[in-house]
């Protein structure tokens, strides 16, 4: 990959600013889409997620004082970090410092060499765009500590556990490892979460031929939503629990199927809806990545709408009982009905938030200027599938 001329002049710029040297080197690391697998991940199913065309860039350069620091262009605080102090401090949950002290800490628990580095950051991934920034920004310093201090060779998937690590314990947001997964790996990841602590990816190339992908930014705030999503997953776990089991993964699924009506009449709909989903959404994950082998976009556009309207019917997470603006909800309903050609489905956790739509060409512009006049001028974004994950760039 290479960077602009212009962007590359500012990022140098901005480091001398800063830091009164030349930079060493440059990274871009990505932001991440989920395609679908729309939470299957908690319950050891199949997703897939692919590196997205809006990144987090860094100029880096080494130092001899065991320190870290961190500038990102636009923000006026520093952070600082001892290498040689890197417990967890709660004071600082929910912050950007806690995201790279949790790295740190994760990468040198695991052997690797850690020291000290100066980076100024520049952003392309827009406040609210639901692409995780938060796994772009810790995976970018994990690359760093690899490319600076360990020859580069510290593999794919470690570089994602070190950020979900500093997410979960040091950050204080739950999370799986989709997101880190996507934006380590770059291009499409087919990921199965059968074993959760270390799943299966495989990468895959393709590109839609006849429709764009558009990020639908619908506004809301995923802050206060903890309890809607801890909702789904213990719905999901008191039918497993009737299967004896942990897990819908490893509840057979004839078993199920004749079991629906005493689910029903024991645990209640709402359970044995998202259950349904789940089933029917690991088998629709399977089938995306069989078109996505035999180039069938037609196919693939039609397993995402279905998708969607899986987790609209089904999944219930598009609005929740104190959403009196359902934007999420307002959003899906209206793309469906004024732009019936495209393919709609929730972004990630859901029930605020992001949307995703696939358009065909020729109507993208007008998709972009009809949902401006209800979400707000830059809230529908185009988006690529990247093909490189974090990487060093020129």
């Amino acid at each position: 990959m290479r960077l602009e001329v212009e962007r590359k002049t500012k990022l140098r710029e901005g480091f001398k600013n800063t830091y009164n040297l030349e930079p060493e080197l440059f990274i871009s690391s990505p932001g991440r889409m989920e395609i679908i697998g729309n939470h299957t991940d908690h319950n050891h199913g199949l997703a897939i997620a692919a590196a997205v065309d809006l990144d987090i860039v860094a100029a880096i350069r080494k130092n001899d004082e065991g320190i870290v620091r961190a500038l990102s262009e636009g923000v006026n605080m520093l952070i600082e970090i001892d290498v040689n102090d890197l417990v967890y401090r709660p004071e600082e949950v929910g912050q950007s410092i806690a995201l790279v002290r949790g790295v740190l800490f994760r990468l040198a628990n695991k052997g690797y060499k850690i020291a000290g580095m100066d980076l100024y950051l520049d952003t392309r991934i827009p406040r609210g765009a639901g692409v995780s920034s938060s796994a772009a920004y810790e995976l970018l310093f994990a690359k760093a500590i690899s490319v600076l201090y360990n020859d580069d060779a510290i593999d794919k998937f470690t570089l994602a556990e070190a950020g979900q690590y500093a997410e979960v314990n040091y950050f204080g947001k739950p999370c799986g490892l989709l997101d880190q997964i996507a934006v380590s790996y770059g291009a499409i990841s087919y990921i199965d979460f059968a074993r959760i602590e270390q799943p299966t990816v495989e990468t895959i190339s393709y590109e839609l031929d006849h429709y764009d992908i558009i990020l639908i930014n619908t506004g809301g705030s995923h802050g206060n939503l903890t309890d809607e999503y801890e909702a789904i997953t213990d719905d999901m776990r008191e039918i497993s629990r009737f299967f004896k089991v942990d897990y819908l993964r490893e509840v057979d699924y004839s078993s199920f199927l004749k079991s629906r009506p005493t689910l029903y009449r024991r645990i209640g709909g709402r359970p044995l809806l998202r259950a349904m989903h789940f089933f029917n959404e690991n088998d629709r994950v399977l089938k995306v990545v069989e078109c996505m082998k035999k180039q069938d976009e037609r196919t693939f556009v039609k397993l995402i709408a279905q998708s969607g309207a899986s987790s609209y019917n089904l999944l219930q997470n598009y609005t929740f009982a104190a959403d009196k603006d359902q934007q999420l909800f307002f959003a899906y309903n209206w793309a469906k009905t004024n732009f019936r050609q495209g393919a709609y489905r929730v972004h990630g956790g859901g029930f605020a938030g992001t949307m995703l739509a696939f358009i065909p060409k020729p109507l993208t512009a007008r998709f972009i200027k009809a949902g401006e006049v209800y979400f707000g001028e830059g809230n529908l974004l185009k988006i690529k599938i990247r093909e490189a994950g974090v990487t060093l760039i020129e």
